[in-house]
């Protein structure tokens, strides 16, 4: 997506655009789950079941989508992933590196049929002050996947576009579609990364069972 400041007309047409590559996305994602045999769980806090979502509309994702974790509040967090309260409170938006790599690996060892876990924690905004904004759109997202005895795991921070020009003059519906389309984006950009694990071009880091490390 466009990361230059967007009027609500541009920002429109963007969205348009961003939820056929998001589609193309998903089918391509979804082919080569079921091509491999793998089998896929998500823990989705901002973009709000949105992956699953688009990968469920291919035919035959049974097969691959083990189903998602969708953890919008902390509190989700802790009862469903068993985050730890100190990683939340370490980092009060629940936006961090840490975080989601305990979704990412809570969520394949709660599912014991799937092979391989993709989680995302961010902000979405449009937050009330000037200054909180600078955080709007940042995103951690990691991969964590089966191997052998132990698992592979991969983190990125990801900044999420688009952007609106003079936000605070901005109607409802466009900061709605502001938040639309930073989730496409962050969808968008989670399984362009699956993908590229599951064909061994995302460079990973091996992991000991039952270990954050």
């Amino acid at each position: 997506m466009n990361e230059a400041p967007l009027t609500p007309e541009e920002l429109q047409s963007t969205i348009q655009e961003g939820e056929q590559v998001l589609a193309k996305e998903a089918a391509l994602t979804a082919k080569l789950l079921i091509k491999n045999r793998e089998s896929l769980v998500l823990a989705e806090s901002c973009t709000g079941g949105l992956i699953a979502a688009s990968l469920a509309r291919t035919p035959g994702i049974s097969q691959a989508l083990a189903g998602s974790f969708v953890v919008y509040q902390p509190e989700s967090k802790v009862a469903w992933l068993n985050i730890p309260k100190s990683a939340l409170k370490r980092a009060p938006d629940s936006v961090s590196d840490e975080i989601a790599g305990s979704m990412a690996l809570s969520a394949l060892e709660q599912t014991p049929h799937a092979t391989i876990s993709a989680a995302i924690t961010g902000r979405l905004g449009p937050s009330k002050s000037k200054e909180d904004r600078a955080k709007d759109g940042h995103a951690w997202i990691a991969l964590v996947r089966r191997a052998g005895k132990g698992t592979l795991g991969h983190l990125q921070e990801v900044q999420l576009a688009p952007h609106l020009t003079q936000l605070d003059k901005m109607p409802q519906t466009a900061v709605e579609n502001l938040r639309r389309g930073r989730q496409i984006a962050a969808a968008i950009h989670i399984l362009r990364m699956v993908r590229s694990m599951l064909t061994g071009t995302r460079r990973t880091t091996r992991k000991k069972k039952g270990t954050g490390k």
